[in-house]
């Protein structure tokens, strides 16, 4: 749902618990920033030619930054990196006219990065990654659609060595996806919450 890149310090590495397990053996001497975060939000929206809608993400979202080539003391965050960004969520979509609902059992792994443009303090990359998401309809699975993902993305400093004042925000239009299965939200939302 969101994007972001994430530098955080010691303080989240000591309350992701659970993280120690995901990247057991893959932390290293080259590793920028590792650490997980708990998600659960709920939006709601109008979509699909005014459907009223609701979507709660309740799930775990963990990363593994890791230097690719140059000097780790001199690393800055406009150059490019390796990472390892695993998301696994619940989305339930429920109508709020009919009261039906679906879920989406989602786990998004990003592989790798690319700098595209860089000028001042702001840098455009392009994230590439995996999904696999299964559709659950009256407790019974749907469908499943497994796939590759890539979408582009701004990141600005706002030239301050703060992490907390950084800015990321997903480049509109730039998401594009290949796979198998059935990839309509609005399809979704018409055939399991009519």
């Amino acid at each position: 749902m969101t994007s972001r890149i994430h530098r955080r310090g010691v303080a989240a590495l000591t309350s992701a618990v659970a993280l120690l397990a995901l990247t057991a053996g893959t932390t290293s001497a080259r590793t920028i920033d590792a650490g997980q975060e708990l998600l659960d939000e709920t939006f709601a929206f109008q979509a699909c030619g005014g459907v009223n809608i609701t979507l709660r993400v309740v799930g775990a979202a963990a990363w593994v930054d890791r230097l690719r080539g140059g000097d780790l003391d001199a690393f800055e965050y406009l150059t490019p990196w390796f990472t390892r960004n695993v998301q696994e969520t619940t989305e339930t979509i429920t109508n709020l006219d009919t009261d039906k609902s679906f879920t989406n059992v989602v786990r998004r792994t990003s592989w790798d990065q690319q700098v595209l443009a860089v000028e001042g303090t702001t840098a455009t990359y392009r994230r590439f990654g995996t999904f696999r998401r299964t559709l659950f309809s009256g407790g019974e699975r749907q469908y499943v659609s497994v796939g590759k993902f890539s979408y582009d993305y701004v990141y600005d400093t706002l030239g301050t060595p703060d992490p907390a004042d950084d800015v990321d925000t997903i480049v509109d239009g730039s998401g594009r996806t290949v796979g198998n299965g059935r990839d309509d939200f609005c399809a979704d939302v018409a055939d399991y919450t009519s």
